[in-house]
Formats: structure tokens, C-alpha cells, sequence
């Protein structure tokens, strides 16, 4: 059976049996190909942290908290009034970034932002059965991520009492000049570019060796035609460079003869 007979059988093969896959095999060949996938998670990590660190906006993020307290009597809480409040949180977390409490944040800061940018910068949460508002507001100046927070807990502090009726709205927390950026994670971003590096150099690496159909050893001959192998014949290691002493040969002649 000759080279092109062999591949035809081989490739019928595969087309017709499922393809086994050897996870040692694979191991292996990933193993062997060490250094590439190393090269690559390393550059990739490097090519992560240069955009993050050129393209990426540092973005500070100030927080403040405000509590919201419902009363039918003026001298004592009732469980009632806790429940109803808890259960209006939803309505507040609303009203944090309504137009009117956008605007008057903006105009008590001093911000050159649009209400539907500083819309994107604020962040409210509730932990839950409590009635306090977690309000996180990001800006590139830390300091004006400072006087947003404070303005904007104003604000709806204010917004709150005259809509939704409620006797008093407390302050928590007052925003803190913060001194890191909050965004972009550098080591996380980092973290994620290697890993996508990594996965996808593995991948490659897979993808090549399944799509792989080329009979390289006698196992692989007798896996796909089911014929015994008698005998191999080893390439001898003096061939090449027989090859390149005849070539050597051939051309001392030639320029032997310009000489003459």
C-alpha cells in the first residue's frame, strides 16, 4: 500500500469512526510546546496592562449613605413603620436617579456633566430588610466624586421627604475624598488578559492536533488501515550530510575549473 493509499484510509477513518481523544497525548503535546504558551500568556498579560495603563481612565468612586425613616407617631417606630419603609426602598433606589435630583446634584457640585453622564456614574444599593440607601457616585476628579455624592444624598434627601411623604431622612455617612481609583483593576485586568492568552494558545494548540490526520508513527498505521507493520526503515543520520558533502564536492569542482 503506497503514501496516498495509506492517507485516503486514513482520513476514511476518521470520517467514520468517532475520534478518540488521548489526554495524555494532548498533555504531552502541550507540554512540548512550553515555551510558546508561556511567551504567549506573558505577552498577552504585558499587551493588557500597557492598554489599561495608556487607554483606561483612572475613576474615583465616593460613597455616601442616607436612612429612611417612616413614622405614624411622632414619639415612637412601630413595626409597621419599618415594613412599610423597607418595602418603598424600591421607590427610593428610583428616585436616586431621577432628573430633578440629577440636576440639582450637578448644579450644587459644580459638575460640567449631563444628567444622563452622572446618570451612569451613581450606583445605589440596599442591603437587604434595611432602609438604608447606599449611594456611590465616580468621577475622573476624586474630589468632584466627592461633592457629587454629598450633593446628590442632598438632593434626594430632599426629593424623598417631599414626594414620597416621609418624616425624616437621615444622613449615614457623608462621602470621603477617596485616594485610589476604583477603576480600572489593573491586577485583575492583567490577571484576565494571561488567562485568555493561556486558553487561547491551548485551544490553537488542540484544534491542530485533532485536525491532524497525517500518519506519523507505525501505531497510527496499524489504528487506521488495520494492517500489521513487518518492518520500518529508519532514515540514516549520515544522509543529510552525505547530501551536503556531495553539493560541497560539486561545487569545489566548478570552481576549479573557472580557475583554470
Amino acid at each position: 500500500m503506497d503514501s496516498k493509499e495509506l492517507r485516503r484510509t486514513h482520513q476514511q477513518s476518521r470520517t467514520n469512526e468517532a475520534v478518540t481523544i488521548d489526554l495524555g497525548e494532548i498533555f504531552g503535546l502541550i507540554w512540548a510546546q512550553k515555551v510558546i504558551v508561556i511567551l504567549v500568556t506573558v505577552f498577552c498579560a504585558l499587551l493588557t496592562y500597557i492598554g489599561v495603563s495608556l487607554l483606561a481612565t483612572p475613576m474615583y468612586t465616593s460613597e455616601t449613605s442616607i436612612l429612611i425613616l417612616s413614622r405614624q407617631d411622632q414619639n415612637t417606630v412601630t413595626s409597621s413603620d419599618l415594613q412599610t419603609a423597607t418595602q418603598l426602598t424600591a421607590d427610593y433606589l428610583q428616585l436616586v436617579t431621577t432628573r430633578p435630583v440629577l440636576e440639582e446634584a450637578i448644579s450644587q457640585s459644580g459638575s460640567k456633566l449631563s444628567v444622563s453622564e452622572l446618570r451612569s456614574h451613581v450606583s445605589v444599593t440596599n442591603e437587604t430588610n434595611t432602609r438604608i440607601l447606599q449611594i456611590s457616585v465616580s468621577d475622573p476628579d476624586p474630589t468632584m466624586a466627592r461633592k457629587l455624592a454629598n450633593a446628590l444624598r442632598e438632593s434626594v434627601s430632599t426629593r424623598i421627604t417631599q414626594v414620597m411623604n416621609i418624616d425624616a431622612v437621615n444622613t449615614v455617612e457623608t462621602a470621603s475624598l477617596p485616594t485610589s481609583p476604583s477603576s480600572p483593576n489593573v491586577k485583575r485586568d492583567v490577571l484576565i488578559g494571561a488567562l485568555l492568552g493561556l486558553l487561547v494558545t491551548i485551544v490553537v494548540l488542540v484544534v491542530r492536533y485533532l485536525l491532524d490526520d497525517t500518519v506519523k508513527t507505525s501505531d497510527d498505521v496499524e489504528k487506521y488501515t488495520g494492517l500489521t507493520v513487518l518492518g520500518t526503515i529508519p532514515m540514516s543520520e549520515g544522509e543529510k550530510s552525505g547530501r551536503r558533502r556531495k553539493k560541497s564536492t560539486g561545487a569545489q569542482k566548478s570552481s576549479a575549473k573557472e580557475r583554470r
